[in-house]
């Protein structure tokens, strides 16, 4: 398995959703995040 930055806007909203249930909320610190997925 592999690690890969990706760009925030390339985040699925969705899956932020499940830990957060305020777009609001996420899209405020998303903007600066970094973000990474595991590619396998």
């Amino acid at each position: 398995m592999e690690y890969k930055e990706v760009k925030s806007i390339d985040v699925p909203i969705e899956l932020l959703l499940e830990a957060d249930p305020s777009k609001d909320n996420i899209l405020s610190y998303l903007q600066g995040a970094w973000c990474f997925v595991a590619v396998d």
